[in-house]
């Protein structure tokens, strides 16, 4: 009795959810009432009455799958590649960023325009009365240069048309044409006169776009472990379901035997309620497993990218163990150099090393050489001109300012790259112990499985010959199945921890 009771009292969550319910779904869609009853003493439960509850829902099951597709680990980590929204999302975030560095890099592209203008002026001047219509046409090409200076290069036309107007109103018109070519050139001689300021927004975006292809490159990892991982979960439920199926089967027998000899009066009616409870915690368990494989199916598929209620059948049933030779070392090496968040922090290093020589050039003065000449067409006559410009702020404290920020930006992101690294070596030592961890309890579960099954065989062959009871069959079993159920378990996380490894390290072990 004591024993029943123990086991009613561990299921008494499963219980109490059940009698919650004041109404319960109907096999037409329609609900019926049910009277609840409250769960107090477990002792006082009426017990008839719950089964009559529960009966009454039993038709309440787990929705039917509207499609399922069967899938190997190697398609699984197809599919997550192509499907798998937070890659997905990555792959995109770089997409974006490729227009954005063509945009950037068009700033070296030839730009060609046109301009024109009409003007009317009167000029008073006694004794001379001059009203003067000009017209101006100017075509022109200007190219960047990659020092930081500029060229224009243009082909224009003037026409200008004068009336002088006398006191004694006559009229001398006079209308003057030139056309002719233009070259323009400004360039810095100090601030602004490098290569790198003048593709900095270029080499920001190449920057920006490094930062996102090592973004995708991380989740590709991270997708495929997890991918991995997860398949690996859903085949150990439904072998955990296989284990907890066998164990049901030798209650089953262990019920008709005990049934038989009690019928022999050979053992008490004790041994056969003995062997029903232990049916009955075997079936509570298998709902667990079952509930599990779904949670392990749903993750599945939320790591391929497919739709929840799409059922996925795994056609792979044997979970991998190929134990590796422990090379802690090199792992941590290769982990630090090729682990795209390395990379990433790497780049923002070289960024922040770049906006440091950008900073320090905006600290020098500004002098900007510049020249033109015009020719006209004819090249009978020239008008060129040449100049300088120089400027400095008075105590140039924003130039000075700004570089001192880059270069406690550069030295934070170094920090940052030394916290990266170690944190990658934890997380590889980590799994390195894990690894480890998982071949030692490996052996000891083989050796716990070999002594649950012999146990079980000698608890059988006592109870046969009647110098047992059917309770020592009852622990042997619960000993298999937790011996068995643990080994699995362990196989599991080896090879879930090796596909992690592989994630942490940047290449297959």
């Amino acid at each position: 009795m004591m024993r029943l009771i123990a086991v009613l009292w561990n299921h008494t969550a499963l219980l109490s959810v059940a009698l919650a319910a004041a109404f319960v779904v109907g096999p037409g869609g329609a609900a019926r009432a049910v009277e609840p009853i409250v769960v107090g003493s477990i002792e006082e439960v009426d017990l008839d009455k719950f089964r009559a509850i529960i009966d009454q829902s039993d038709d309440v099951g787990a929705p039917v799958p509207l499609t399922r597709r069967e899938l190997s680990l190697r398609e699984s980590v197809e599919i997550a590649l192509r499907h798998n929204l937070h890659l997905q999302l990555a792959r995109l975030e770089l997409d974006a960023l490729v227009p954005e560095l063509t945009a950037t890099r068009a700033k070296f592209h030839p730009t060609t325009g046109f301009n024109g203008s009409y003007s009317d002026t009167k000029i008073v001047d006694s004794p001379a009365n001059t009203l003067r219509d000009s017209q101006d046409a100017l075509a022109f090409v200007r190219q960047e240069l990659p020092i930081g200076g500029n060229v224009e290069f243009g082909a224009g036309y003037r026409r200008t048309f004068d009336n002088n107007a006398t006191d004694l109103g006559n009229v001398d018109p006079e209308t003057n044409e030139i056309g002719g070519f233009r070259v323009t050139l400004r360039q810095p001689l100090l601030k602004g006169a490098r290569s790198y300021v003048s593709r900095a927004k270029i080499s920001d975006a190449e920057f920006d776009r490094d930062i996102a292809d090592s973004r995708v490159r991380a989740a590709v990892l991270s997708v495929t472990a997890r991918t991995k991982s997860a398949y690996y979960e859903t085949i150990l439920a439904e072998r955990l379901i296989e284990v907890i199926d066998k164990a049901i089967d030798r209650d089953n027998e262990l019920i008709r035997y005990s049934r038989a000899l009690f019928d022999s009066g050979r053992v008490s009616q004790r041994d056969v309620v003995s062997a029903e409870i232990n049916l009955t915690g075997d079936a509570t368990q298998r709902t667990r497993r079952l509930a599990a494989l779904e949670l392990a199916q749903n993750s599945l598929s939320d790591v391929l990218g497919l739709p929840i209620d799409q059922h996925v059948d795994i056609s792979d049933k044997n979970i991998p163990f190929r134990p590796v030779e422990i090379a802690i070392d090199s792992w941590i090496r290769e982990a630090i150099a090729n682990r795209p968040e390395t990379r990433e922090i790497r780049i923002e290093l070289d960024r922040a090393a770049l906006a440091i020589r950008i900073r320090r050039n905006s600290t020098l003065p500004r002098f900007d050489a510049f020249g033109t000449l015009q020719q006209d067409i004819n090249f009978e006559s020239r008008d060129w001109r040449v100049g300088a410009q120089f400027e400095i702020p008075f105590g140039n404290v924003a130039a000075r300012s700004r570089l001192k920020s880059a270069q406690v930006e550069h030295d934070r992101v170094e920090r940052l790259l030394a916290q990266q690294e170690r944190a990658i070596e934890l997380e590889v030592r980590q799994i390195e112990i894990n690894l480890r961890e998982n071949v030692l309890r490996l052996r000891y579960l083989a050796t716990g499985v070999e002594q649950a099954r012999s146990k079980r065989e000698i608890a059988r062959g006592r109870f046969e010959l009647g110098l047992a009871n059917n309770f020592d069959i009852t622990d042997a079993d619960r000993d298999l199945v937790s011996a068995e159920s643990n080994l699995l378990r362990a196989v599991v996380d080896y090879a879930s921890n090796l596909a992690f490894l592989e994630a942490a390290v940047a290449r297959p072990i």
